[in-house]
Parts: C-alpha cells; structure tokens; sequence
C-alpha cells in the first residue's frame, strides 16, 4: 500500500507552501485513512505490505485490523524518529522522540514482519527500538527492462550528473565543496548536471551558479532514463547521520542506466557497503569513521553524526575526479559493473525471490 506516486511526490515536494502543505496532508491524513480502511476491511488470509514514511501507518494498519488479523508487512523506507532528528525538528531524547520512538518500538513488536532498506539500517534500527518479530533488509533496487542501452564510448569531456532529493538526510555542504573544488580546476574536461528537489535543492542553485554546473529541477522518470545515456558518472551524497534514516534509491536507478558511482557518504552506511560490495564506483568517507563497528567505542549515537572535515572531503573527490579524467578506462571497469549489480544481484528476478522468501515466511 502506499499514498502518493513517486512523481506527485517529488513535484508537491517541489513546490511551494500550497503545494507541501498538499503533499503533508496526502502523507499524514489521506494515507493513513486508506491504510485504516484496507486494514479494517481485510480477510484474514490477507497479507498487508505497509510501506513507511507516514511513520505510524504500519502500526495503525496493525491496532485496526484486530477482528480479522491478517497478516501485516511494514516495509520501513525511513527510521523515525531518527529522521526527524537529524532534520533537527527534533530533539533527540526528548519527549517528542519518546513519543515516536514507543510507536516504531510498538511496530516492530506487533508487525508480523518489518523489511529494512539496507542491513546497517535494520541493526541500526532494532538495536534503538528494539528487535522485530522478524526482519530482513531487501534492496529497493530499479526495473533494469525500463533502461535503455548506456553509451560506453569515452566521450572528451566527462559527466557527472546528481539526480534526485537533496533535503535534510544529504550532505548538501560536502557535496557543494566537491563541485566547487573540481570546477576550479577542470572546466574543460569536466561538467555536473544536477537535477534536484528538496529543500536544499535552493541552497546549492545559490552556492553553485559558476561556469560547468547545469542545475534543474527533476524530470519525468522516462525522460531522465533517456538523458543519463550521455552521462557516465552518478553523484549519490548522504550524511552521516542521514545514513541512519534511508538509502537513496536513485543509487540502483543510476547503476541500472550505466553510471559508475561516487557516494559521498560513511564507509560503514549501506550506500557505501553497496558501492563497494559491487564495485560499481568510488565512497568519499564523509565520516571519521571507517567501520560500523567503530561506531560503539564511545557514544555510539554522537559518532553516528560525526563529520569529517569538508575540506578533506573535497580535496579527496577532486583528486578521484582528476584520475578519472586522465584514466577513462578505470571508469568504464565501475560502469560495466554497475550495470551488472543492476542487472543481476539486484535485477527484478533476484528481488523476486527475496521478497518471495518473506512472504512465504509471513504465510506460514
């Protein structure tokens, strides 16, 4: 079940006042009267696939469902309330927190399953809120059949295109940084395209007015699959405490078109597992830490926000995109396995039968 298409969204999200205040109501009010709806009205051998940004909505699907009790699946896109902490419309700890946090505690106790986006993110999350009945962490992943074929030739001037969000969970400061550092060296070999929403989306058009950087707002899905052919590189930016909340899933849209990667992004965050797993690209550790695992020495929840210097995070992006340049050939290795991690270990047979496995379980 879910409220809203993904090109409403990004368009409401987009707009102005009239236009969010459109887009909260859809989210918060109108989605979850469909859920309650669906829920009350379900056969027992139902199985409901909730998903979650309205935050509550798998728990209402839950607590309205009591007569029948069918089955019900909470497909968790983004952690609350960690989201809204990082965002800073939180404090963490405080009673607003508590009062979201029993909610996601109370949902992963009652749902029968809940699917995470990436596998730090379910460790994450039930290590916070608390263990599911039982979890997994499925890719979101992209249709690879509705890609056209990428051009691999090496074109003389390189490409690197940003597609997608840039609200509170982006590392829009890092991401700024990098750009402005390579523009100031290389204008004629290379050029960003970014093509953004969100509510930063303005903070880099004022940031990034300078010769070689193309910024617009998104595009029609169909459109944008035609545009990244000319393209060979995919910028993907997450915070670090971002990378507690979600997973971009533009990742696997890029990989799928033939982009190679480079995820400004910690180490340890599924973003950067996934680069890295797939070969598909490059991380840009915006993190001081490396691994999750160093995230317990100390406070774990400070050291999940920890930043590392921007200047450091520049200066390392400019000196990849400067290799890419003069190496075409290592950046044609990252896009033929991107697009054979699209294709295959997060192809649509291989999501089938994940999500396959889950329901089977949820069944029995």
């Amino acid at each position: 079940m879910y409220g809203i298409r993904e090109e409403e969204y990004r368009r409401l999200s987009a707009g102005g006042r009239y236009a969010r205040l459109r887009l909260r109501l859809a989210m918060y009010i109108a989605y979850p009267l469909k859920v309650f709806w669906a829920s009350i009205t379900a056969r027992r051998d139902t199985i409901l696939l909730v998903s979650s940004n309205t935050f509550y909505a798998p728990l209402l699907a839950w607590a309205s469902s009591r007569i029948a009790k069918p089955r019900i699946v909470h497909w968790l896109l983004d952690l609350y309330p960690d989201a809204l902490e990082v965002a800073g419309k939180i404090r963490r700890g405080g009673f607003r927190s508590r009062v979201v946090g029993m909610i996601q505690k109370a949902s992963n106790r009652n749902c029968t399953y809940v699917v995470y986006l990436g596998e730090f993110l379910r460790i994450h999350g039930e290590r916070r809120w608390g263990p599911a009945r039982r979890s997994a962490a499925i890719d979101v992943a992209a249709d690879e059949m509705n890609f056209h074929q990428p051009k691999m030739e090496c074109n003389s001037q390189l490409t690197l295109h940003y597609g997608g969000q840039l609200g509170h969970m982006h590392d829009v400061d890092s991401l700024s940084a990098c750009v402005r550092a390579v523009t100031n060296m290389m204008l004629a070999e290379v050029k960003f395209d970014l093509r953004i929403s969100g509510v930063h989306s303005r903070l880099i058009v004022e940031s990034l007015s300078m010769e070689g950087v193309q910024v617009s707002g998104p595009i029609p899905s169909e459109e944008w699959r035609k545009l990244i052919k000319d393209f060979q590189v995919g910028l993907v930016s997450l915070s670090p405490g971002g990378a507690t909340v979600c997973l971009p899933s533009k990742t696997y849209a890029m990989m799928a078109g033939g982009l190679a990667i480079i995820a400004v992004c910690p180490f340890w965050s599924d973003l950067g597992r996934l680069v890295i797993d797939t070969d598909s690209g490059w991380v840009i550790n915006n993190s001081p830490f490396s691994r999750a695992s160093e995230l317990e020495n100390g406070n774990y929840a400070v050291n999940c926000e920890m930043r590392r210097n921007i200047a450091d995070v520049a200066a390392e992006f400019s000196d990849l995109v400067r290799k890419l340049v003069s190496n075409r050939s290592m950046l044609e290795v990252k896009r033929h396995n991107a697009i054979r991690a699209a294709r295959v270990t997060f192809g649509s047979e291989a999501l089938r039968r994940r999500w396959a496995r889950v329901l089977h379980e949820v069944s029995n």
